[in-house]
């Protein structure tokens, strides 16, 4: 969930502006890179249990779907739908082990692979 605080957070490092066009002003909206919808949590349990076996809850993956590295500021419409990338799976995959290594789920091993 996207609270207030966070909703201002973001607005404001992002400068008020949409990331893809570049319009400021009104219209704003923040837009989920890996999207928040019916299924991608439950599709970030079962990549979590499958590529690291770790055990993470709904409420963890919603925590990393609605973590600011995966939040931009967007027009509404066009702008807000480009920037989703649950089916570009390799930048995917990319953003959700970034934030999974920065919230301490998963972590570089000695042998300089993810684990």
């Amino acid at each position: 969930m996207i609270d207030n605080e966070k909703y201002q957070r973001i607005m404001a490092r992002d400068n008020y502006t949409c990331m893809r066009c570049g319009k400021t002003g009104i219209g704003l909206e923040l837009a989920h890179r890996v999207k928040r919808g019916k299924g991608t949590a439950e599709t970030l349990v079962k990549y979590f249990r499958q590529a690291y076996q770790k055990e993470l809850s709904k409420k963890e993956c919603e925590d990393i779907i609605d973590d600011d590295d995966n939040l931009v500021v967007a027009c509404s419409g066009s702008c807000n739908s480009s920037y989703n990338i649950f089916f570009r799976p390799i930048e995917a995959v990319e953003l959700i082990e970034k934030i999974g290594i920065k919230k301490g789920i998963i972590s570089w091993g000695e042998n300089g692979k993810i684990s």
